[in-house]
């Protein structure tokens, strides 16, 4: 099974070893350094654009190669890039508020949540995500009555540092809460990709709402993401991207989709 069809059927993957040792080394280092600096556990858009090693971690070819091989053509990349450290979300659904003709469950997959962490995760000390199989493929009563007894449902997805998991945002999911103190600090590299040519005005009118309206989970938690939806407008093409990084879109042929 080739990782479309397991994303067709699961509505996740996993890529062993997307990004080298040096480079998560590199990334938990500028996290640190610049959370020192702003105070803030979701780093802003423009500050991963600061670190062109960081941005092309995104970039990285193998992540490129199985995101295109998943949606059989190139992608679009939204403003919401970031890392985050320790966010630990109760069960939701990322596509909600997107319209049926998109949630549909025989709609094609449009739009995929990535996320490369930066450290081994497990159910003991948490840090990676816990999701319901097959669930972008159920409507939302019978998901609700799943959530009722999840335990009977979900999965921990089991990673290590470097690996890059895919999931249709249509899928119910969670973080992986930890049972005993993690003797690290757990972060992730996040992004959205995108293959719809006529839905993604919708996502976009998510992300302006989201830095002004608790519309999500996260929302409602102690370290509010306000801030870094609200820098999402501060990020300009081509201007507030590296030259590298430009050359390197434009090889790969990724779009870039601004507020």
């Amino acid at each position: 099974m080739n990782f479309k069809e397991k994303m067709q059927e699961m509505g996740y993957v996993v890529i062993p070893e997307a990004i080298e040792k040096e480079e998560i080394e590199i990334i938990r280092n500028f996290y640190k350094e610049t959370s020192n600096i702003n105070n803030l556990s979701t780093l802003l858009p423009t500050d991963i654009l600061k670190n062109t090693e960081v941005f092309h971690a995104i970039l990285n070819d193998k992540s490129v190669t199985v995101i295109k091989e998943i949606f059989g053509k190139s992608f679009s990349l939204f403003p919401n890039f970031t890392i985050r450290e320790s966010v630990y979300i109760p069960w939701h659904n990322d596509a909600y508020f997107l319209s049926d003709e998109v949630i549909n469950l025989y709609a094609p997959l449009q739009f995929m949540q990535c996320a490369i962490y930066l450290q081994d995760n497990d159910p003991e000390y948490g840090g990676g995500i816990t999701l319901i199989p097959f669930s972008h493929r159920l409507n939302q009563t019978t998901v609700k009555k799943m959530l009722n007894t999840p335990q009977a449902y979900e999965k921990v997805i089991m990673s290590k540092a470097g690996d890059l998991i895919l999931w249709d945002n249509r899928i119910t999911h969670r973080s992986t809460y930890p049972d005993k103190a993690p003797d690290n600090t757990k972060l992730a590299l996040q992004w959205t990709v995108s293959a719809s040519k006529q839905h993604n005005e919708l996502y976009l009118q998510y992300l302006r709402d989201r830095a002004q309206h608790s519309m999500h989970v996260s929302d409602y938690l102690p370290k509010s993401p306000k801030p870094y939806f609200a820098d999402m407008p501060n990020v300009r093409y081509p201007d507030s991207f590296h030259q590298d990084s430009l050359k390197i879109m434009k090889t790969q042929n990724i779009h870039f989709i601004g507020l």
